[in-house]
């Protein structure tokens, strides 16, 4: 989607359970403060190495916590766009030196099961607020059946410190790189809040390609 003004995306991307991807996008806005450049991006990547993996896992907690070790986290690029262009004049890509993996021993769900983290800009209106579909592949689950609320807690927390860091990780030699906005609308939207709930969700775009490896078949 073009938009009539620089900005950059913001790409963090892994497998789920060997066979499959996920990945999530945010926008951002505020490199042209010192005009993008590859290096600049690079850098700030890099910088941003640490909090990444925060936002996954921080001690056990983070989005790792609703993943099984087979799942993994393994990099971060960023895209940049000038007004108006669909097509992204830069392309960075941070790749871990080790993928992260999931922490989660619990029983594993579907892998389309993701938590949605809803992103709120305090304006009404669906252009004014986004969605995370973050990986959910394995985790706690409480009746209804829910996902508990502690993960839920630790997730959003997670989630709100990666926007955090985002805007307060310095960009060159500036102090801030700039807003977390919204990529739907024709004028930047920052980012206000993020709202997590207990319901697990689907991402349909993640079509389960996971085969049957057993199947049994009696005659009536």
């Amino acid at each position: 989607m073009a938009l009539p003004y620089n900005h950059q995306k913001l790409v963090l991307y892994g497998t789920l359970q060997t066979t499959q991807t996920w990945s999530i996008g945010l926008g951002i806005i505020g490199m042209d403060v010192e005009g993008a450049t590859f290096t600049r991006i690079s850098n700030w990547l890099t910088a941003m190495d640490t909090a990444l993996g925060i936002w996954w896992n921080n001690g056990g907690v983070g989005v790792g916590m609703m993943n099984p070790g087979s799942t993994k986290f393994l990099g971060a690029k960023v895209y940049d766009y000038t007004a108006g262009n669909s097509v992204a004049n830069i392309v960075v890509d941070h790749v871990f030196s080790t993928p992260k993996s999931g922490t989660s021993a619990a029983n594993y769900l579907p892998t389309q099961t993701a938590l949605v983290a809803s992103l709120l800009s305090g304006q009404a209106g669906r252009h004014n607020r986004g969605r995370s579909y973050l990986p959910c592949g394995a985790t706690a689950m409480s009746t209804g059946p829910k996902i508990s609320t502690s993960v839920v807690d630790a997730v959003c927390q997670a989630h709100r410190d990666l926007l955090h860091n985002i805007e307060i990780i310095g960009y060159g030699s500036s102090t801030t790189l700039g807003a977390v906005i919204l990529r739907n609308a024709s004028t930047p939207v920052d980012i206000q809040s993020v709202k997590v709930d207990n319901e697990p969700d689907v991402q349909r775009r993640r079509a389960d390609k996971v085969l049957a490896d057993y199947s049994k078949l009696i005659a009536v």
